[in-house]
């Protein structure tokens, strides 16, 4: 597919022309925070986590879905692209029961990291919360919807092996 050098934080990367900024990042071992990333799986951009700041762009970008460029400038730290995320978060976290202590992911939990990293300790934004609810409709997943993000990972891993699933089932029916 060819090659693009991109500037990451100062750092000068070769790329792989195509891939996302995230996946370059990562194997340039720059940290970009995700929650609704999940690799093969889900590049939707959906939590807008993964913002970064790029030269020339008016907006910020999400790094899981954006692909690199030649000669591109991006910043994952910049000040701009940190207050994004923090007020994602803790968008994210306006609708969360905050039940952490008896979760059973405390201390093993991508959005409690998060809001460490990102200093979240406080509710700026109060509102009403979801209502839960808890959706069994696979066997594999339980989903509780006073815990969700609305990362969909849960939604396009299902999907994603129902298609496989569909796949392998087609080839031995040939």
């Amino acid at each position: 597919m060819g090659e693009v050098n991109v500037i990451i934080n100062n750092q000068k990367i070769v790329a792989e022309a195509g891939e996302t900024i995230l996946d370059a990042a990562r194997r340039a071992n720059i940290r970009i925070p995700t929650l609704c990333y999940l690799k093969d799986v889900v590049k939707s951009g959906a939590c807008r986590v993964c913002l970064v700041e790029v030269k020339g762009a008016r907006a910020l970008l999400s790094a899981c879905t954006t692909p690199v460029s030649e000669g591109m400038v991006v910043w994952t730290n910049s000040e701009r692209a940190i207050r994004a995320r923090k007020t994602t978060v803790e968008l994210i976290m306006s609708n969360h029961n905050k039940n952490c202590l008896s979760c059973k992911r405390n201390l093993n939990c991508e959005l409690q990291k998060l809001c460490q990293e990102l200093g979240v300790r406080e509710n700026r934004f109060e509102g009403e919360y979801t209502e839960p609810t808890f959706e069994d409709a696979s066997p594999g997943i339980v989903r509780d919807t006073s815990k969700c993000v609305l990362c969909e990972r849960c939604i396009q891993t299902c999907m994603t092996r129902s298609s496989r699933m569909s796949t392998a089932c087609s080839a031995d029916s040939a």
